[in-house]
């Protein structure tokens, strides 16, 4: 039974590079194939080809400073696998495919041997991150190298033994009784509190030679952090905390010691951890199989997480709806109904009053703390950051409907819809989180502004004006209080137009790769959609550059004109400019959802369908 399950290993991989080669047959995928590797190469091999860095330097390193990274390092560790312990969810305690599962589950094998088929399915992926860190890590004669990465190896499967025995673990516990699962979970929170309260105690102390080590060193900042992380090496040479970092400081001392070979001890201890890790997790009593199952079917049906999180409301929670659809209208409205609620349920008058409470909350705090700038400063910045970053992206950060949907393609050819309306339908949702991303922001800063003024009425400021310069507003010949009114009127439409074109960009490329982009993100990362990601961004960048360009250019020669003929600039202009450069915009977004509609209707989705899934 091994034979076969190592047989099963095989043909899979063998007959996931068939597929990959298959589709390499045509000219799109194998040009982003191509990308994908030579931006790899690019990435992996540049510094080393450049001589930017080599592991090499690290013997150039005084032992002090390693002792004291090596503490930090295990620090950093220890905080991290306790906040999964503690707080992280449980996800999903190993990861097969539907159709694995149908095959294992009905063979007549044991269940640990679906366990470990599990385990070494990921064995190349880990043989693949070991290459790249050897690369920058390993350093002297080949024998040291052929151990450090035997070492590096061992310590990433360690990781992915860990995770997965973490979430089997969880899950083990909401299978058990109430009363059997107490102790366990009231002994895993005694030792992390015990843990965080030496931590914390110790982060102190070491926050204090920083701030010591800071005091010393003047203005050399190099020469002060390598005090500091040698004074925290010294300082942690013996006491509580080292005792309990042991454990860490074993399994991570052949990336620190002077040899970077490690001890026997070292070796040892990582040899036994891992061993009663692999036991731990084969040996598992969790129930995995039917939540693989509900999981690979929610996946394969397409639904987003805020819709699996949903199955296990109420009914009556799940009977809400964005806004009520009638029976009659544009059928593209209703594709955007289907899209936005698999994004949420709440009614859209919700998320008005809550941007009235955001936006009442941010004034009266901003106007009570006198408007201070610590405070004024981070809301205006983030605020316009996220106003105006949410359009470009909004095919980059949210995915349109066609993701799911193209998965049943044989109900969606049945639709009474044109190619364009389609289109439209699926990236309207997008539009909506990006619109509401853009509000948010825009939430902030009229907030802030808002209690700029606020803060002048009740007499904490001199005056109640706009928190904008005064100079900016004389320069533009428009009042104060009207001068971010008129700014963000003139932004809106240019926004709004690039989100469009950004959504339509994202269809149109689901509909050009339909291979590549049906698998999910956190199931493909291979050079080929490596490739095709890179060149749908660089796509993206020359459809929006092609299209501002020639507002740009006519609200330039708007200027120009005003200067030559001795009108200055005002910002009353703003909405005007504005519908300027978005008008060429939305003309573009136009060509590009008639386009994106033309390759829906001649698609042929059968041949890349079945070869695009792996």
């Amino acid at each position: 039974m091994r034979r076969a399950l190592l047989f099963l290993l095989v043909a899979s991989f063998l007959g996931r590079i068939r597929r990959g080669l298959r589709l390499a047959r045509q000219p799109k995928y194998l040009l982003g194939f191509v990308v994908g590797v030579a931006y790899l190469g690019w990435l992996v091999f540049r510094p080393l080809l450049t001589s930017e860095w080599s592991g090499a330097e690290l013997e150039r390193v005084p032992p002090e400073i390693f002792r004291g990274l090596h503490i930090l390092a295990a620090m950093a560790i220890a905080f991290y696998l306790s906040f999964g312990w503690a707080f992280l969810p449980a996800g999903p305690g190993l990861r097969l495919r539907e159709a694995e599962l149908h095959l294992l589950l009905t063979a007549p094998i044991e269940r640990r041997r679906v366990i470990q088929y599990a385990l070494v399915k990921h064995v190349p992926g880990l043989l693949v991150g070991t290459g790249i860190a050897v690369l920058f890590l390993a350093n002297g004669p080949p024998h040291a190298r052929a151990l450090q990465a035997v070492n590096i190896l061992c310590l990433f499967f360690l990781w992915d033994l860990h995770g997965k025995g973490r979430n089997l673990w969880k899950a083990r516990m909401r299978e058990l009784p109430p009363a059997a699962a107490l102790p366990r979970r009231t002994a895993m929170g005694a030792f992390i509190v015990v843990f965080w309260a030496v931590a914390g105690a110790c982060a102190v102390r070491l926050t204090r030679i920083l701030l010591a080590a800071l005091g010393e060193g003047g203005g050399d900042v190099e020469r002060t952090m390598e005090r500091a992380v040698e004074l925290i090496g010294r300082s942690t040479e013996s006491g509580v905390l080292r005792t309990l970092l042991a454990p860490l400081l074993w399994l991570t001392e052949p990336f620190f010691s002077e040899t970077r070979l490690g001890s026997p001890v070292s070796w040892t201890f990582l040899g036994v951890t891992l061993a009663a890790h692999y036991f731990w997790v084969v040996r598992a009593e969790t129930s995995f199989e039917e939540t693989l199952l509900d999981q690979e079917r929610r996946k394969a049906a397409g639904g987003t997480r805020g819709a699996r999180r949903r199955l296990g409301q109420s009914e009556a929670r799940r009977r809400l709806r964005p806004f009520p659809l009638g029976p009659v209208g544009r059928p593209e409205t209703a594709v955007f109904w289907k899209d936005l609620v698999q994004i949420t349920r709440r009614p859209v008058t919700w998320f008005a009053w809550g941007g009235l409470v955001l936006l009442a909350t941010v004034a009266a705090a901003v106007a009570v703390l006198g408007a201070p700038r610590w405070l004024l400063f981070p809301l205006g910045i983030g605020g316009t950051v996220v106003f105006a970053g949410s359009a470009p992206l909004a095919g980059l950060m949210w995915s349109n409907g066609f993701r799911r949907d193209l998965r049943h393609v044989e109900a969606l050819r049945a639709w009474p819809l044109t190619g364009p309306a389609l289109v439209r339908g699926e990236m309207s949702a997008p539009l909506v989180q990006s619109a509401a991303a853009m509000a948010l922001g825009l939430l902030l800063v009229a907030g802030a502004e808002l209690g700029h003024r606020a803060a002048g009425w009740i007499g904490l400021l001199p005056e109640a004006a706009s928190m904008l310069p005064l100079d900016w507003a004389e320069a533009l010949g428009v009042p104060r209080s009207l001068l971010l009114p008129l700014v963000v009127s003139g932004l809106l439409p240019v926004l709004g137009a690039v989100a469009v074109v950004s959504s339509a960009v994202e269809c149109a490329a689901v509909l050009l790769f339909p291979g590549w982009l049906l698998v999910l993100d956190s199931q493909r990362s291979d050079p080929s959609s490596l490739g095709q990601k890179i060149l749908m961004s660089l796509a993206f960048f020359l459809v929006l550059f092609l299209g501002i360009l020639p507002g740009v250019l006519g609200v330039g020669g708007v200027v120009l004109l005003q200067t030559w003929l001795g009108y200055p600039v005002s910002g009353w202009e703003f909405p005007l400019l504005g519908l300027l450069v978005a008008a060429p915009l939305a003309a573009e977004a136009l060509l590009l959802v008639r386009a994106a509609g033309r390759l829906w209707e001649s698609m042929d989705p059968a041949r890349e369908l079945l070869e695009g899934f792996s």
